[in-house]
């Protein structure tokens, strides 16, 4: 059985030391993040507050990552980033935006993005495994945590070519679309990076031999740590920045069900069903 981890290496609290000009805001499909450079001494790509409510979408950031380093997921390291208000006044953003700390995961340019074209994969067995295994665990980890935001035509996906580790980013829309409030439903396989068409493409012709392989201890590896997770999550809130305005009970009343046998009974069968279908689609 895997040993219990309780998270100790809890987030820092970062401050800006440099003026964040037009050429620093990221023009996605969604955030619009901005990259921040701090008095760590390094860069941070900061997600902020939109200005309405409590900070939902910081907090499933917040969650998201450390619930993956749980999972033993490569996620960047990241922080609490406080904006101080001379270094944001050049930029076309709102200034209620940046009144609260906001969640920073540091930059790295050496990470390549992956989308349905990336090339860069390499070819040895034994790092292909490696791969897999992260690919499937995060697709399982958005079953779970009901991210249909992952999808074939949005990865949001990095890829470390020196540890050859995938890095999942981008969980604002966790909860089907940051909605905690309302009652989870399962994603659909067009939802999934699982059953995407790209997937066959990655691992070729090593993909049903490591799916048959790996798909025996998926399994007990999610129950173990969605165990993990939970005893983990009293801390986790705990450290959430009371700037957020995250109603703490109200919040972990919400997450109880994500834990519960039945939602992991339903999580591992879409699982599967979006493997099979992937299979199937490559006879």
């Amino acid at each position: 059985m895997r040993k219990t981890n309780i998270v100790k290496n809890l987030p820092g609290n970062l401050t800006s030391i440099k003026e964040i000009i037009p050429e620093d805001c990221f023009n996605t499909r969604g955030s619009h993040p901005v990259k921040v450079y701090c008095n760590d001494g390094n860069d941070y790509v900061c997600k902020y507050f939109n200005g309405i409510g409590p900070a939902t979408g910081l907090f499933n950031e917040y969650l998201a990552a450390r619930f993956f380093q749980l999972w033993e997921l490569n996620v960047p390291d990241f922080a609490f980033v406080n904006i101080q208000k001379h270094h944001f006044e050049k930029i076309p953003l709102p200034h209620h935006c940046f009144n609260i700390p906001c969640f920073g995961s540091r930059y790295d340019h050496k990470l390549k993005e992956v989308d349905k074209f990336f090339l860069g994969w390499p070819s040895r067995k034994n790092t292909i495994e490696l791969i897999v295994a992260d690919y499937l665990k995060i697709g399982l980890f958005d079953i779970w945590l009901s991210n249909d935001d992952r999808n074939f035509d949005n990865f949001n996906l990095l890829y470390n070519f020196e540890t050859n580790r995938l890095i999942p980013i981008d969980h604002v829309q966790l909860f089907n679309g940051n909605n905690l409030d309302r009652d989870p439903y399962q994603i659909n396989e067009n939802d999934s990076i699982l059953s995407a068409p790209f997937m066959n493409g990655i691992f070729s012709r090593t993909l049903q031999q490591i799916l048959k392989e790996y798909r025996l201890t998926i399994e007990e590896e999610f129950k173990s740590y969605l165990r993990t997770c939970y005893e983990n999550l009293g801390p986790i809130l705990q450290y959430t920045p009371p700037e957020w305005r995250i109603d703490s009970a109200f919040t972990k009343s919400r997450l109880e069900f994500y834990f519960s046998e039945s939602w992991q009974k339903q999580c591992l069968e879409s699982f599967n069903q979006f493997i099979q279908y992937s299979l199937n689609r490559s006879l």
